[in-house]
């Protein structure tokens, strides 16, 4: 097992010595711009203090929408919110007005839910098509997770009754459709879409890939190669007729679309992955690895949405609030070359806004494009001279880049001009890692649990910073109040099983992860943590082979098997149930998969391979 902090970390297993608290100490403050940039935003990042409050939007002909602060509200970014609201009261405003039937609102993010709203309310006064549409665009982007998109068919049914000869909305209702698998209905309209602009690509497109749904290679193929006779230097054409021939069993016109689309554009990713599949048909091995292996050296692509103007165009109807949130999932999500693309357009048609800007840096910060980074926080800050958010960006990808003083500059700038901001103080402390001055790292990493007293990562980090600074008292301290205000932060019962560890208290180390799995019963780390201890323990009153077992087979089922640092722990159970065979075979498992990752601590999984061998279970040092 590795002993070192990052691989406890990664594979959910608690070292045992507390050296490892600050070793990465900078990789988890790194982690908190991740963990920060998701769904939720409901703030003007242009704004240097507090969260701004959400404001009800109603002309009062719907019940009064109430905004209100989450628990884990963090000074300077987007807050977690919830709406409150009258449901049953909203629902039967809308059903006597005919409108659609509206989501539930308290489980909507608090900027969806308020556009929805005001959307709701604006069509009481006037019955557009293009509020109807609006509408339900907003329904698309809050139903997205759930599959649930009924209620955006019905805003757009009702803006097609409305404008019965306007192209966008039987195209949208066509992709709605498509989305739900309601591929009849979605042949309809399209069909009805291309009556009215034959000439438009996209509609050809999806409608082969309605006919690919359906099994038809035949119509598939038709409309693809419509496609191609409107986009004659567009490689999708050619990858969509590639799709339909391999469904026809035709291989080599299936090659020869693809080596034509390739032609095209050789930085095609999803050609490169299509001829693999094709290789792989016609049993050539070595040319489908070869076209694999050249499909994963690639970067990622924008798909479709720059082929698709009505799409962009909607878009940029939206509420910039809603539309920030589309570009945090999609960075979240690694789609970061859509973002960028979505996120430029947005900016031309709403002029240098600073929220547009952040999310552009933000994107290529994901994308690990330091120097495009840079340079979209640089504009920013010429543009708003007074965004803390943007000079916090700029530390970050001065960082990305090794520039550790100027990093540092950017992120004191940004503490002046917001000095309670939780956020960029945790970043601070980060950058100050590398430098040992764990009095400053402390000081920053104090100020952010003050103005973030319910944010479980801050006062972790502090109780981190307190271990790099040799105070193991206030560490524990911190880590005992993360878990006690935040029972499902998982991260602080390893931490306090590690120094439970360290200070040889073995029934105290496992406690603290069974806590930890009480609260978080599905958390891989947390059932490694403890099959680990249970297999490995030099107590022979501590040991649990059977249960071993099962708790490692649960976080390896809940990885999917992919983690060889949890199946290191599996291979262990199995030694100490006695099972040597199976514990061979995973260890393997295991010594292949660290080789291949070229893992610095190969030799600890070798060595244990060679015990399991010689019929011997392994045991933790005392």
């Amino acid at each position: 097992m590795n002993t070192e902090l990052n691989d406890a970390e990664q594979q959910g297993r608690p070292a045992p010595s507390v050296r490892w608290a600050y070793a990465v100490f900078p990789a988890l403050c790194a982690a908190c711009l991740v963990f920060i940039s998701g769904p939720g935003c409901t703030r003007d990042e242009g704004s240097t203090g507090g969260a701004t409050e959400a404001k009800p939007v109603s002309s009062g002909a719907l019940p009064a929408l109430e905004m209100i602060e989450g628990a884990a509200l963090i000074p300077g970014e987007p807050p977690v919110m919830t709406a409150r609201i009258d449901q049953e009261a909203f629902e039967k405003a809308c059903e006597d007005a005919g409108l659609p039937r509206p989501p539930v609102l308290e489980k909507l993010n608090a900027t969806i839910a308020q556009a929805v709203y005001a959307t709701n309310d604006a069509l009481l006064v006037e019955r557009t098509a293009a509020r109807y549409g609006l509408l339900g665009h907003l329904y698309e982007i809050a139903a997205g997770a759930k599959r649930d998109l009924r209620r955006s068919a019905e805003c757009y049914d009702a803006a097609k009754a409305l404008e019965p000869d306007q192209f966008e909305w039987p195209y949208r209702l066509g992709r709605v459709f498509s989305n739900r698998g309601s591929t009849e209905r979605a042949d309809l309209e399209l069909a009805a879409a291309e009556a009215i602009r034959p000439e438009y690509a996209m509609v050809a497109w999806y409608r082969g890939q309605v006919d690919l749904a359906e099994e038809r290679p035949e119509l598939a193929l038709a409309h693809f190669q419509r496609y191609v006779e409107l986009k004659p230097n567009d490689e999708r054409g050619h990858i969509g007729l590639a799709l339909a021939h391999i469904m026809a069993k035709d291989s080599d016109a299936a090659l020869a679309a693809l080596q034509t689309a390739i032609r095209m554009r050789p930085e095609s990713r999803e050609a490169h992955i299509r001829l693999a599949q094709v290789y792989t048909i016609r049993e050539e091995a070595e040319l489908a690895a070869q076209a694999g292996q050249t499909a994963a050296s690639l970067p990622a692509e924008t798909g479709i949405l720059e082929r698709d103007p009505v799409e962009l165009a909607a878009w940029a109807e939206l509420p910039i609030d809603v539309v920030c949130l589309r570009l945090d999932l999609l960075g979240q999500m690694g789609n970061t070359p859509a973002g960028v693309y979505l996120c430029e357009y947005l900016l031309k048609q709403h002029g240098n806004d600073e929220r547009l800007m952040i999310r552009l840096g933000r994107l290529h910060l994901t994308a690990r494009a330091p120097e495009l980074a840079e340079e979209a926080f640089r504009k920013t800050i010429a543009d708003h001279p007074r965004s803390a958010p943007a000079y916090r960006g700029l530390a970050d990808a001065l960082s990305g880049r090794g520039a550790a003083d100027d990093a540092i500059e950017a992120m004191r700038k940004a503490i002046e001009l917001a000095p309670d901001d939780a956020i960029i103080r945790m970043r601070m402390a980060g950058l100050l890692a590398s430098t040992n001055d764990w009095s400053r790292i402390i000081k920053h990493l104090e100020v952010a649990v003050k103005h973030a007293p319910g944010y479980a990562r801050a006062r972790h980090l502090l109780g981190r910073a307190h271990l790099g600074a040799g105070d193991l008292t206030a560490a524990k301290a911190c880590f005992a109040r993360t878990v006690q205000d935040s029972p499902e932060f998982e991260d602080g019962y390893l931490a306090l099983c590690a120094l439970a560890q360290q200070e040889g208290d073995r029934s105290a180390a496992e406690l603290y992860v069974r806590q930890g799995l009480e609260s978080i019963p599905e958390s891989p780390r947390l059932s490694n943590a403890l099959a680990w201890i249970l297999a490995t323990s030099p107590d022979p009153a501590q040991r649990n082979g059977e249960e071993a077992v099962r708790r490692a087979l649960k976080a390896c089922q809940l990885t999917r098997f992919r983690v060889y640092g949890l199946l290191d722990t599996l291979a262990a159970a199995y030694a100490e149930s006695g099972q040597f065979d199976l514990a061979v075979t995973t260890q393997s498992d295991v010594v292949r998969l660290a080789t291949e990752a070229k893992d610095a601590t190969l030799e600890g999984f070798e060595s244990r391979l060679k015990l399991y061998g010689q019929r011997q279970p392994y045991r933790v040092s005392e």
